[in-house]
């Protein structure tokens, strides 16, 4: 996960200084006239030593760590990035990398400074998470092999892949994240036993979102359609049902109860549980 490093950012200027073990495979200008969405694509196996250096760049940039980690700075912080990491830096942003500590191997896109791409325009860097990196990986190799081939059909194919990157790069920046290759109630699945290994735990639809890897509107979008409820209203839902067969199996006091399920104080959990059951939990227990 992205964390800013707590070191003064170096001086930037237009620099690339790679060193003898670097390797780098990219799309040359032109190499495939596809259309106007991606304008260079790369992946890159960089050693410590390697330095980029970007004032101004006429492009945008989206990067995506696949190894190892690398050390992203602007003239006012350093950050950290590494795989789940997707780095965007719009046009006219200065910035510069370099491998952090070990071989950092990465791939990125760039995207023409147009108005098919106004929505990545801003002063600073960002930093959000994604699960694309693996889908990214293998459309950008789909398109280096058929953008290096001669023929009419290699250009065909290179369109395709061309037109997939676009795809992707625009579910990442209108947070719309695919999910992984399993079905979504597999991994909603996992999300709510994670949940009820820690109903304690003071749960949001951020942090639910973050389990996931996707935005918290996206969650409860997907989790609204699947299920006909909101994220939180399944976490009260989880919490209430151990909340019932706690008090059918133990004496305890509620209060040591409402802690466990993320409550406050007893009050808090009452009030919570009555609207949930119709019953206070001293009633409910009486059912015994």
């Amino acid at each position: 996960m992205s964390k800013i490093l707590n070191m003064q950012s170096p001086n930037i200027v237009d620099v690339i200084e790679p060193t003898a073990r670097c390797k780098e495979r990219f799309t040359s200008w032109g190499t495939a006239r596809t259309d106007d969405n991606i304008a260079e694509a790369g992946i890159d196996e960089l050693h410590p030593g390697y330095i980029l250096g970007r004032t101004r760049p006429r492009f945008h940039l989206l990067l995506y760590t696949l190894k190892g980690q690398g050390q992203v700075y602007t003239p006012n912080q350093v950050r950290l990035v590494e795989k789940g990491d997707l780095l965007v830096v719009p046009a006219r942003v200065t910035f510069g990398y370099i491998p952090h500590e070990n071989p950092w191997k990465l791939m990125w896109v760039h995207l023409p400074d147009n108005r098919f791409w106004a929505k990545v325009k801003g002063s600073e860097i960002k930093v959000n998470p994604t699960i694309l990196t693996d889908y990214m990986e293998r459309a950008v190799e789909g398109y280096f092999s058929e953008a290096h081939r001669d023929g009419e059909t290699a250009q065909e194919a290179a369109k395709l892949y061309s037109d997939l990157i676009s795809v992707y790069v625009e579910r990442e920046l209108s947070h719309e994240r695919l999910l992984d290759e399993e079905p979504i109630y597999e991994q909603l699945d996992r999300l709510w036993d994670t949940v009820r290994k820690d109903l304690g735990y003071p749960w949001t639809v951020e942090a639910l979102a973050k389990e996931m890897g996707m935005s918290a509107p996206h969650l409860y979008r997907v989790v609204k359609s699947k299920i006909n409820m909101s994220p939180m209203q399944k976490v009260t839902q989880l919490r209430m049902d151990y909340a019932q067969e706690w008090l059918m199996l133990y004496d305890q006091p509620i209060r040591n109860l409402a802690e466990q399920v993320g409550y406050v104080n007893e009050f808090a959990f009452a009030t919570a549980f009555k609207r949930f059951s119709g019953d206070s939990p001293g009633k409910f227990r009486k059912r015994r």
